[in-house]
């Protein structure tokens, strides 16, 4: 055990020293850039096998992989730990493999393209992503790789970031990320308050174990299922959010390849592998996973059928197995799902690659061999044409799930929004901030209200916490003032923490220590770029202002990471501690936090998409066509 324990710390260090060291080589050194994302991979695929060989001769026995405490005092601790069962062996195998034929593909497929050190260092932030995601042996480290999942496909997907369809597709794509991001937040807090403990899935593979956890605890089991279902048709897209992966493939074709015919789109189904024992026993969640997964197999085949893309083909595809797989979860049969993961991945890994040359091949034969063909009579057409008519028509237009989501959530946000138009920023400084400021003063004063107020307090701070993110989700010509909602935001959010609990002075430096950095970072950034623009405050469209101010688009994307709470920020610890301080009973309080979340995560990388990505807004520069 401990010389594969060494061997998974050095294929992890191997996977962060692989990103870091291809930032500090130079753009024009194309075959250095390639060829240590190349080798660091094909290391790595040596080691997995190399520990899948020495596993053997210890009958395929699981263990936790203990690093190291992120945080830790008396009152809890968050570890950085690692698991190595046959889920890790295989998503890592199979991961590895694909993302070796990726890299290699890629030195030739991107040669000469603009953006060719970029496209390498994001794959190989993908790559440490991935890693960290299957090797992680509890929920904190699972969502640490999560996040930077979501980041490198927002960032892979917006590659040809002169475009309009491919930055406005990852901002939807990293919209829904952010959507499943809730019920992973929730699933943890439950999950915390329930086993009174930092939860490792070594100890979820033990099933009399879990058993004891949630024998007369259904509901509770239910809604933590339920949660986590949520994250994964979210991450696999599953109905109703299927509609985001034909649009996560404006990306080059590797990066589509990698992520969203193979590896990432998989995840979800990884999770629910992971909380298998957690659901097992919880009958409502096994029904709705099988009945989510035959709608979505049935919707995803009728879709792929009509498709004039080739890669919205294969998506659809795609999108059908995995639907397919969460039956096969429902059913109890993990090994099969393990066995259709490995198979879907790489056939769809292979008819994207192959894609470009296949178009080629059937415009050729459509050319110069074409032929009239008698569509044959359907033996078993047992339903009127109507019906057959209708389906047909919904699929073509995919089911309008794009219509229904971005309604009914997002437009939800919006005019929940609008309706708050009266926080401007000067009621922001006037009224709002100096609310703030008196809930600090009776915090530490220790003014007591009535019993019923006290015990409203968390919950109305929190709410004030999410008025304001859905303003900054609203506004559309301010960006500063977004900036400035979003960092009120975030104060609320402490407050309603320490009206709750106490909260120590270490824990509010480290929650905030992320937000005022990161604000203040954006905050200069965005007066740094006045200065030098005139129009950048309509954010109605897309400026491109990457194209001339590179390094104020990459320090302000920093910002607001670390406002959001990025992993490997400060923040991001904050949120964790911040979960501990819910109690039990709270169910409100913790789905207006996590809610709150998500709404600035979304707000702050599309503030970031529409000022530095997209079309060019100065007329003097090549300015692509919006439907590119």
């Amino acid at each position: 055990m401990e010389i594969i324990q060494i061997i998974v710390e050095i294929i992890l260090i191997l996977s962060i020293l692989g990103f870091f060291g291809n930032l500090f080589l130079k753009e024009e050194n194309e075959n250095h850039l390639s060829q240590l994302a190349f080798t660091v991979v094909l290391i790595n695929n040596i080691l997995i096998l190399s520990a899948f060989f020495i596993w053997m001769f210890i009958h395929f026995v699981p263990f936790n992989i203990f690093l190291f405490n992120i945080i830790k005092n008396e009152h809890y601790s968050f570890g950085f730990d690692l698991i190595w069962d046959i889920n890790t062996v295989v998503f890592l195998l199979v991961g590895n493999i694909i993302t070796l034929i990726i890299v290699y593909f890629s030195r030739y497929y991107m040669h000469r393209e603009n953006g060719y050190k970029r496209f390498f260092n994001t794959i190989l932030f993908f790559y440490l992503g991935y890693t960290i995601t299957v090797l992680a042996g509890n929920f904190i480290t699972l969502f640490i790789g999560w996040e930077f999942l979501g980041l490198s496909s927002f960032l892979l997907i917006a590659f040809y970031r002169d475009r309009y369809l491919p930055v406005r597709n990852a901002v939807k794509v990293f919209s829904v990320y952010r959507i499943g991001d809730v019920g992973m937040i929730m699933a943890m807090w439950a999950l915390h308050h329930l086993v009174k403990e930092n939860l490792l899935f070594y100890t979820l593979n033990k099933e009399k174990l879990v058993i004891h956890y949630f024998e007369n605890q259904s509901l509770i089991g239910t809604a933590i299922a339920l949660c986590l279902f949520i994250t994964a048709i979210g991450k696999s897209a599953q109905f109703p959010f299927s509609y985001w992966l034909p649009r996560a493939m404006e990306g080059p074709t590797p990066s589509s390849a990698i992520f969203y015919g193979s590896l990432s789109v998989h995840m979800g189904v990884l999770l629910l592998i992971r909380t298998y024992y957690i659901w097992e026993t919880q009958w409502l969640p096994r029904v709705l996973f099988a009945l989510l997964g035959i709608i979505t197999a049935l919707m995803a085949n009728t879709t792929a059928r009509v498709q004039s893309s080739v890669k919205t083909q294969i998506a659809y595809s795609s999108i059908a197995q995995i639907g397919i797989m969460f039956i096969e979860l429902a059913l109890g049969l993990k090994w099969l799902v393990l066995i259709h993961f490995a198979s879907n991945a790489f056939l769809r890994t292979y008819q994207l690659l192959m894609s470009p040359s296949m178009v080629i091949y059937l415009m050729r034969q459509q050319v110069y061999y074409s032929k009239l063909i008698d569509t044959p009579t359907n033996i078993w057409k047992v339903l009127p044409d109507s019906i057959y008519n209708t389906i047909y028509v919904l699929s073509q237009k995919e089911y309008n799930l794009d219509f229904i989501v971005n309604h009914y959530i997002f437009g939800t946000f919006k005019k929940i929004g609008r309706m708050t138009s009266f926080i401007t920023p000067s009621t922001l400084m006037i009224y709002i901030l100096p609310l703030f400021g008196m809930g600090i003063f009776f915090y530490i004063t220790k003014v007591h209200f009535p019993v019923l107020i006290e015990h409203l307090l968390p919950e109305i701070f929190a709410l004030i916490a999410v008025i304001l993110s859905m303003r900054a989700f609203s506004e559309r010509m301010n960006p500063l003032f977004v900036i400035y909602l979003i960092i009120s935001s975030q104060l609320f959010v402490l407050l309603a923490i320490s009206y709750n609990e106490k909260f120590e002075m270490f824990d509010s430096l480290l929650y905030l220590s992320g937000i005022i950095l990161g604000g203040i970072i954006s905050v200069y950034t965005l007066i740094k770029l006045k200065s030098k623009e005139e129009n950048y405050f309509d954010l109605n469209k897309y400026y491109g202002h990457v194209y001339e101010h590179r390094f104020l688009a990459f320090i302000f994307l920093f910002g607001i990471i670390c406002m959001i709470g990025f992993p490997a920020t400060p923040t991001f610890i904050g949120e964790d501690v911040i979960l501990e301080h819910i109690h039990s009973y709270q169910f409100p309080l913790a789905f207006l936090i996590a809610l709150n979340l998500i709404i600035i995560g979304i707000t702050g990388i599309k503030i970031y998409a529409r000022l530095f990505l997209g079309p060019h807004c100065k007329p003097t520069h090549e300015i692509a066509i919006k439907s590119a």
